[in-house]
């Protein structure tokens, strides 16, 4: 998930989309500050959708609360709003 400011790495609830976490830390590691959802959080890009500052989470098998928590976290100092 990649913003102006910085990029979410995400965990994902789908295990075939586990690879993708390395592969995208180190595409976006020389461009943004990364924050990276860590366990129990789960969140798969598919459910988010960006507004402007406000962001939007699809509560589901593949992202949940915790994530939805340590999202809001990461990008509040950014004037970010995150809503499930």
């Amino acid at each position: 998930m990649v913003l102006d400011e910085c990029a979410i790495i995400t965990r994902p609830g789908a295990d075939s989309r586990k690879p993708e976490i390395e592969t995208a830390f180190r595409a976006l590691a020389p461009y943004r500050t990364l924050y990276t959802i860590q366990a129990p959080g789960k969140l798969d890009g598919g459910d988010v959708l960006v507004a402007g500052k406000r962001i939007w989470v699809g509560l589901a098998t593949r992202s949940n609360q915790p994530a939805i928590d340590q999202l809001q976290a990461f990008l509040e100092p950014f004037g970010y709003t995150v809503w499930a």
